[in-house]
């Protein structure tokens, strides 16, 4: 006959296969699938979110004090069953999909293996408060139904995240100009020494110029996500586009953070530094830019190149 114990080696061993599980997501995986069907195996995942969820509510229910030794035993070997048919899938996806459509997955397996982990120690207490660690586990198996159906749709939902942040941070350069503004006019207002005031001149120019190389920026993403994420690129175009989107945003950063440092003479080497990288992302979005918008992209190289030299 089962006892207690059994059930706490249960959840013990399925602890274990989701530690497992997360290291064996950090691991690169070559696959050749030419037969893979991403509607298909959106479908699939979804699913099987729907049975995780299920069997997360029944975990719960059968785990919790006072609990049936059998029903508890057979619950976790369900969940842990689950798990194994996941990653299995997981595993399908072909290396030619893109590198955001696997991490997107990787993600999201990653997020319920998570859940399912926190679930299960939980249980092992005395006094288990599992309906927080279920609502998480939920989540996260209702977004694995939401997930992208292709390379183009995972890097559309990271590009909100990054216009995001382009937005934060166009957000404190322009504070920051209003700031250097405001200082400029007290220092008109009282007595100052020339070198004083020619030293508050400088930093403005320089903040403004960083504040103009911010604002294209957005317009530059914004540009990029409504005519150049429509279906035109490949699959290695779009992770070449969408790592150097992710370098230029963590560049913006590095920018506005110079600017307080008031550093006048290294902020010209920053700002050429940036402006390269920007360039670098605007040449990418030439290769599948057409007519107009191809046009546009050139005025506005030839605009990042003028700033970098003002």
């Amino acid at each position: 006959m089962a006892t207690e114990q059994d059930v706490q080696n249960r959840l013990n061993a399925c602890c274990t296969l989701c530690i497992a599980y997360l290291k064996d997501l950090k691991e690169p995986h070559q696959v050749d699938s030419p037969e893979f069907d991403p509607e298909q195996f959106k479908d699939t995942m979804g699913k099987i979110g729907q049975v995780l969820s299920h069997d997360a509510t029944k975990l719960s229910l059968a785990c919790k004090p006072p609990r049936k030794v059998e029903d508890a035993i057979q619950m976790v070997q369900e969940l842990c069953n689950t798990l194994y048919r996941l990653l299995g899938f997981y595993h399908t996806i072909p290396t030619a999909s893109g590198n955001a459509y696997r991490t997107a997955y990787s993600n999201l397996v990653r997020d319920i293996l998570q859940g399912a982990h926190t679930l299960c120690t939980t249980f092992k207490g005395e006094s288990p408060t599992f309906m927080v660690p279920t609502a998480i586990l939920w989540e996260s198996c209702t977004a694995l139904g939401k997930s992208p159906k292709n390379n183009e749709a995972a890097i559309r939902i990271q590009w909100d995240i990054l216009q995001e942040t382009l937005k934060d941070a166009k957000s404190e350069v322009h504070s920051i100009l209003e700031e250097e503004e405001e200082e400029e006019e007290k220092e008109k207002e009282e007595t100052s020494t020339p070198k004083t005031q020619e030293s508050i001149e400088q930093q403005k120019a320089l903040t403004l110029k960083c504040t103009q190389l911010v604002d294209l920026t957005v317009l530059i993403y914004k540009k990029i996500q409504l005519r150049c994420l429509v279906g035109d690129g490949s699959v290695e175009w779009l992770d070449t586009l969408h790592q150097h989107a992710i370098t230029v945003v963590d560049e913006t950063d590095v920018l506005v953070s110079q600017l307080y440092e008031e550093d006048a003479e290294s902020m010209p080497q920053h700002i050429c530094a940036y402006v390269g990288h920007c360039l670098a992302l605007v040449q990418i979005a030439q290769q599948v830019a057409k007519d107009e918008n191809l046009k546009w992209f050139e005025m506005c190289a030839a605009k990042l190149e003028s700033l970098a030299k003002a």
